[in-house]
């Protein structure tokens, strides 16, 4: 679901101060932003900078840190005139992660809180995939809070996926599809109940079923 415009402004306050941020709010290398001015007050008090959040030292002046892109987009996308309800969707697809998250497997996409995450489409009702810091991978659903959402995914559930268990070699049989854990195929048909017929990096093949999760 998407936030409406009073939460989209609590999710982009700055944790410190509670304030807007704004394109000169800065990322700091664990990826979580604050506003300039509150980094530059603790840098002045403490002698050092530290993330308000997980305390990670950061060796870098404050003016020296990068602008987190994705928050610019956001705010550009906010601050356009919305004649009607057809303008509404000003960005690209996103979300706000709520929760850190460790891959649990290959293929999945590790995440902090605060990060602003593309989403490139849904894999299924509990997973996305999506991009954060040039990384491509899956990310789980309720570990984050949609900001713009997907267009409707209707065909994209008509062709279904199946994400990979484990590795499968396939031998030296043509008609097998091999794949790495983690890996995400697109199911084209059920063969059998054993086997279906999918397609991953332009080849397709058929593949066990019980090594994948439809």
């Amino acid at each position: 679901m998407s936030l409406d415009s009073v939460e989209l402004n609590e999710l982009l306050e700055c944790s410190v101060c509670l304030e807007r941020l704004d394109h000169t709010s800065k990322v700091l290398p664990c990826q979580h932003t604050f506003c300039r001015r509150c980094l530059k007050e603790i840098q002045a008090a403490k002698k050092e900078l530290r993330c308000p959040e997980c305390r990670i030292l950061v060796d870098q002046e404050v003016d020296e840190l990068p602008s987190n892109i994705l928050l610019v987009r956001i705010l550009e996308g906010l601050n356009r005139k919305r004649p009607n309800s057809s303008d509404q969707r000003t960005t690209k697809p996103c979300a706000r992660v709520l929760y850190d998250f460790e891959p649990r497997e290959q293929g999945d996409l590790a995440l902090c809180k605060g990060d602003f995450v593309y989403l490139l489409r849904q894999v299924d009702e509990n997973w996305f995939e999506g991009q954060v810091n040039g990384c491509q991978g899956f990310l789980p659903s309720n570990y984050v809070e949609v900001i713009s959402a997907l267009p409707c995914l209707d065909d994209d559930y008509n062709d279904p996926v199946a994400k990979a268990l484990y590795d499968f070699d396939g031998g030296e049989e043509q008609d097998i599809l091999p794949f790495k854990q983690g890996d995400v195929i697109s199911v084209i048909r059920k063969v059998d109940e054993n086997w279906c017929e999918g397609k991953l990096n332009n080849k397709c093949g058929i593949f066990p079923i019980n090594f994948v999760e439809v």
